[in-house]
């Protein structure tokens, strides 16, 4: 996942960039928005940077009414600020143990 972030004003700053994201259809209801990622970067004044962030598949998991972690086939809504995608994930996966 990338976005770029730029730097508007007229002094150098910090920008806080959060990952976050939202399973739209599972069988219990986790967190309305969980954050997954996030970054800190400095920007000069007009300047603009690219953050990329890694989402890899068990990121979007949750701890199921078993006790085990996993992820649902289902749709899933990624957010950076007021910039957002729509994901598919078309098959379920459950994992035999407690931990990932």
């Amino acid at each position: 996942v990338s976005v770029d972030v730029k730097n508007t004003g007229k002094v150098a700053g910090k920008e806080s960039v959060l990952l976050f994201s939202s399973d739209l259809i599972a069988s219990m209801v986790p967190d309305g928005r969980r954050l997954r990622a996030f970054d800190k970067v400095e920007l000069q004044p007009g300047e603009t940077k690219t953050v990329t962030f890694d989402l890899n598949a068990d990121d979007l998991a949750f701890v199921g009414y078993d006790g085990k972690w996993r992820l649902e086939e289902g749709d899933f809504k990624l957010m950076i600020a007021d910039q957002n995608a729509d994901i598919h994930c078309t098959d379920t996966y459950q994992w035999q143990s407690a931990n990932r």
